[in-house]
């Protein structure tokens, strides 16, 4: 007998000091566990067994490998198909250990009503959050921030030293598990915790490494395990799922996403919408990605939508200080996936793919891969990329081998900021920036510090708004696909001058030509500086209504955000870097201190 209640977020609150806890009926009751609406995409909910009633689940999980696990337990013919049934008889013989069997994406909790404990895991990468604040009688958690805030009158108070590592995200270290609120912590990608009342354990059951093993002799074999562990990774993601989009860019990766889709769906006689978001129709002078998107216009089972996003910009929502109270780390030309995101979800959609993580695992670009030959004494190969290299830049081979040189060894302090941070903060939490990479170059030990950096920064990620966390998918945030792309050796990444050849060779057979090997890329909506300009004056007015005695001035430099809100030109434009980051990005900041009472207005 199984008992489950399905949910599209969940909520938790042991009180160990509350005997009642002992008991199934009490455990299910609020405040102790709360549910939203059912999630379509995966197994999402409140769940017990009648063979383990000891046991309660409560979380997400979306098992790639429930059949393999189900034989190894023995326990299909007792339900044991169900996700969550597979997980509490899995901890029942494995207890922590049952972590390393896992394949799929989730986030959940087991409560164990006879040892008195919470057990919670997170799949490898963080594909789904999960946040819990802990005090001395109980241990609250939940499956997103927006829930975690708004399921539990926690005192706000923010977290300064995290704060002070977004004035250059990606480059300022964060403490692991920390968050832009004090006393809530995100429990880490491919980690596990042991709650009890009087101790918390948090340990590691999965972290990427390099093993050499995983690459195949042959050249060719190369190529195509990684097409193969590619549609893999689709397979599995879009397994449980009835109706997929894509978030297309025109760009290699979401290209390769859409093929391999295509071609997954295609076995079932299915069919998926291709959203592309593109110029607004005023702005359709300047030259956007519609012509790469068209080259797969081809597939017949894929609909392709071009989305203009009309009237949307970065300023969208500025009025709403709520809208930003789950983190100030937004990206400035989220308004077009915004817009995807509901156009896909209009239409039926229960998921939205994307070529997110492609950076990390088949488009890597290795580096510094010149200055590694050079130093192994390989000439010939480091001759011919300088020569095709040139060919491409117009750089001399000089300049070429000086700069990487440069970049790695004496590398700069990070140019463009997040945030526009008072002087008077910058002193006082001035950030960590991440050490330097090793002094002898090895491109495959820098792209796993890459990544290793990446999941570090999960806990200003998993402040994501719940629609992001549950509806957004990326095929390449996949554990087994990532350790073979960081077993791959450099020269299958880079060849003859050109980037990215992993993913162009291995898709090259299903790729258009013009797509596979095309060497430029236009930036994400062409027209940004157009949509900032004409959304500009709400802008404006938002920084002048900000009075010299507001609180916020002691951690914002509004006199700086002042000077440099103004109209931009073209990508071309001094000022656009500026407009394209830490303007709005400052702006979502200010609104996200309105939370805290030190900074309300």
């Amino acid at each position: 007998m199984l008992g489950f209640w399905p949910a599209k977020s969940f909520l938790g609150l042991v009180n160990f000091e509350d005997p009642g806890l002992n008991q199934a009926a009490e455990f299910c009751r609020f405040p102790h566990y709360r549910f939203c609406e059912h999630f379509a995409g995966m197994e999402s909910g409140f769940g017990w067994t009648e063979a383990l009633p000891h046991l309660f689940f409560l979380g997400h999980c979306d098992l790639s490998n429930g059949n393999a696990l189900g034989r190894a337990l023995g326990c299909e013919s007792s339900g044991g198909g169900s996700n969550f049934s597979l997980i509490l008889h899995a901890y029942a013989r494995w207890g922590t250990e049952m972590p390393k069997v896992l394949a799929g994406r989730y986030s959940f909790s087991i409560w164990d009503a006879q040892r008195r404990e919470l057990f919670a895991c997170r799949d490898h990468l963080g594909s789904l959050p999960f946040v819990y604040h802990r005090t001395p009688s109980c241990f609250a958690f939940a499956g997103d921030m927006q829930s975690m805030l708004e399921g539990f009158r926690i005192h706000r108070v923010l977290n300064l030293e995290t704060l002070a590592a977004t004035r250059f995200v990606g480059a300022c270290q964060v403490e692991t598990g920390a968050t832009l609120f004090a006393g809530i912590c995100s429990l880490p990608p491919g980690h596990w915790l042991v709650a009890r009342r009087d101790h918390l354990e948090v340990a590691a059951y999965w972290q990427p490494e390099i093993h050499a093993d995983l690459v195949p002799v042959r050249e060719e074999d190369v190529f195509a395990q990684t097409a193969e562990l590619v549609e893999n990774a689709v397979s599995r993601w879009v397994a449980s799922s009835k109706s997929p989009s894509l978030a297309f860019s025109g760009g290699l990766d979401s290209s390769v996403v859409a093929v391999v889709l295509s071609k997954c769906l295609r076995k079932s006689n299915r069919t998926f919408l291709a959203l592309g978001a593109v110029n607004q129709v005023d702005n359709s002078d300047l030259p956007d990605e519609r012509t790469f998107m068209a080259e797969l216009s081809g597939l017949d089972n894929m609909e392709l939508r071009y989305v203009p996003a009309v009237g949307r910009g970065p300023f969208d929502g500025i009025d709403d200080p709520s809208l930003f109270h789950t983190s100030c780390i937004r990206y400035s030309r989220r308004f077009l996936l915004d817009e995807v995101t509901s156009v896909a979800q209009g239409n039926g959609a229960d998921m939205l793919l994307s070529g997110d993580w492609g950076e990390h695992t088949i488009s890597e670009s290795p580096s510094p891969y010149l200055l590694q030959s050079a130093l192994q004494l390989r000439f010939p190969s480091l001759l011919s990329t300088l020569r095709s290299k040139r060919q491409l830049s117009g750089i001399s081979e000089a300049r070429l081998l000086a700069s990487e040189a440069k970049h790695y060894w004496w590398r700069p302090r990070p140019r463009t900021e997040t945030h526009f941070f008072s002087p008077s903060f910058i002193r006082t939490f001035p950030g960590r920036l991440f050490p330097r990479y090793p002094f002898w170059p090895a491109t495959q030990k820098k792209q796993l510090q890459d990544v290793q950096r990446a999941l570090a920064l999960d806990g200003l990620m998993s402040t994501r708004p719940r629609e992001s966390v549950f509806f957004h998918a990326s095929p390449f945030r996949d554990p087994e696909l990532l350790e073979f792309c960081l077993a791959v050796p450099a020269h299958f990444k880079s060849r003859n001058g050109i980037r990215r050849y992993l993913a162009k060779r291995s898709f090259e057979h299903m790729l258009p030509r013009s797509l596979a090997w095309r060497a430029t890329k236009l930036p994400y909506s062409p027209d940004y500086h157009l949509r900032y300009n004409e959304q500009l004056p709400k802008a404006i007015e938002f920084i002048n209504g900000i009075r010299k005695s507001d609180p916020v001035h002691d951690l914002v430099d509004v006199d700086r955000l002042r000077s440099l809100a103004k109209p931009v030109g073209s990508e071309a434009s001094v000022s656009y870097s500026a407009a394209l980051g830490p303007v709005p990005r400052t702006i979502y900041l200010i609104n996200f201190l309105r939370q805290f009472p030190a900074f309300s207005s």
